[in-house]
């Protein structure tokens, strides 16, 4: 994290302390170079363009439904989260460029951005990741009451108590930090308020948002990714034998939403997790942290870890178009200017109210004027049948799948002069 990296090489070291050299002083410059100075910033920039992307698409009328109402407020978090991240690598190549400069730039925004904004951001990602494993998981488990349950407004109200309760929960952090300028000298003082100095309201007060906010959401996305997998595997004969008397298209692409968001799941497990062990060895085994003996190897890990946070924020754009058929298609649609295959927002009801009337006519067919007009045109279409070339567009408009057909303007006109003739 940012409140763990950032002081490499800048905070005052106990001089009483004798630091164990298990990595030295140039592996941490090494790594710092390699993770925070060039990795950092690269995954930082991409990422931030696939998740504006991935807002855009996000928001189309077409795209808007509880989970991906979860998706772009995550692309939200993930955005500002590598906005910090660049900030905090931009600040170490100012920092090796200019130490004087950097080193104020670094302790004037810290209590701002690197002890409240990023870990903020980070938090609130951890949540919404879980949020979209439990919504998943009521999906997969309980079909029946998901359209109850995870409506656009209850997911709006999750949502929205995510980032509330986490930037309050978090104001403490920038408050324990003040800022003072000295007029002899050119270097900007960082020093601690009365609640910095109140070691165990700090102490307590951390470790219970650490908690909160860090572990007991992995604890819960590990039990729930176990659940959605156990009742995957459960159900997986009973909808197969389902999808033979339904909609094949619907099951296939809930079966892929559902591998897109345990991939989401286990890619955060995988970037978030050596941070949150990396946290709690500092609790755990003694010397282990930024003043301790073991001062290198923590510095060393917390490169790493920061970086793997920044990857997990960069990736889901990838795995969205991997994954997702209808984001991949509303993303062409949305950025490649391929108007000639979208369906206009009135076409999808045209055409569902022109099958409601001639399902309607058919019904009532037998022996009526109406009948013999429905006889002519069905065997008007039989006989063009072998004339006619359909072209079928799929497009997944929330569970309905709409198939448009094109006819030539002769042949319309045709019909319809018959029509008249006859009535």
């Amino acid at each position: 994290m940012w409140n763990n990296t950032v002081n490499i090489s800048t905070d005052v070291l106990n001089n009483d302390v004798i630091y164990e050299e298990v990595v030295s002083k140039e592996v941490v410059q090494k790594l710092t170079v390699v993770f925070v100075m060039i990795f950092t910033p690269l995954f930082a920039f991409f990422g931030s363009l696939g998740n504006i992307l991935s807002l855009v698409v996000l928001v189309q009328n077409r795209m808007r439904n509880p989970t991906n109402f979860l998706l772009a407020a995550l692309a939200i978090s993930d955005l500002l989260f590598l906005i910090h991240s660049f900030i905090f690598s931009f600040i170490f190549i100012y920092k090796s460029r200019d130490p004087i400069g950097g080193e104020n730039l670094r302790r004037t925004t810290y209590p701002y951005i690197g002890a409240f904004g990023s870990i903020v951001t980070g938090r609130i990602t951890t949540w919404l990741t879980t949020l979209l494993s439990f919504e998943r998981f009521i999906a997969v488990r309980f079909p029946m009451r998901v359209r109850f349950l995870c409506r656009k407004q209850n997911t709006c109200i999750a949502i929205a108590v995510v980032y509330i309760v986490t930037l309050v929960a978090f104001v403490p952090f920038p408050l324990k930090y003040r800022i003072q300028y000295q007029p002899n000298s050119s270097l900007v003082i960082l020093n601690r308020t009365a609640l910095g100095y109140n070691l165990k309201f700090c102490a307590i007060y951390g470790t219970l948002l650490n908690i909160l906010f860090r572990f007991l959401p992995i604890l819960l996305l590990i039990l729930l990714n176990i659940a959605i997998i156990l009742a995957i595997k459960k159900t997986w004969n009973m909808r197969r034998l389902i999808s033979k008397n339904s909609n094949h298209c619907t099951t296939y692409e809930q079966n892929r939403i559902t591998m897109m968001l345990l991939t989401v799941s286990m890619v955060f497990l995988v970037c978030i997790l050596p941070g949150a062990l990396n946290s709690l060895a500092t609790k755990v085994k003694p010397g282990y942290s930024i003043f301790g003996k073991q001062r290198n190897l923590y510095l060393s890990i917390s490169c790493v870890t920061y970086f793997l946070e920044t990857v997990n924020s960069a990736v889901n754009f990838i795995i969205y178009m991997a994954f997702s058929k209808k984001f991949y298609t509303t993303y062409k649609e949305t950025f490649c200017c391929r108007t000639g295959s979208r369906v206009h927002k009135s076409s999808s009801k045209e055409i569902i109210r022109y099958k409601c009337r001639w399902q309607g006519s058919q019904s009532s067919s037998s022996g009526t004027h109406e009948g013999r007009l429905s006889s002519l045109l069905s065997n008007r279409t039989l006989i063009k049948k072998e004339q006619q070339q359909p072209i079928c567009l799929l497009h997944n408009t929330g569970d309905i799948e709409i198939c448009k057909f094109s006819c030539q303007k002769g042949e319309r006109k045709d019909v319809n002069e018959k029509t008249e003739r006859f009535s």
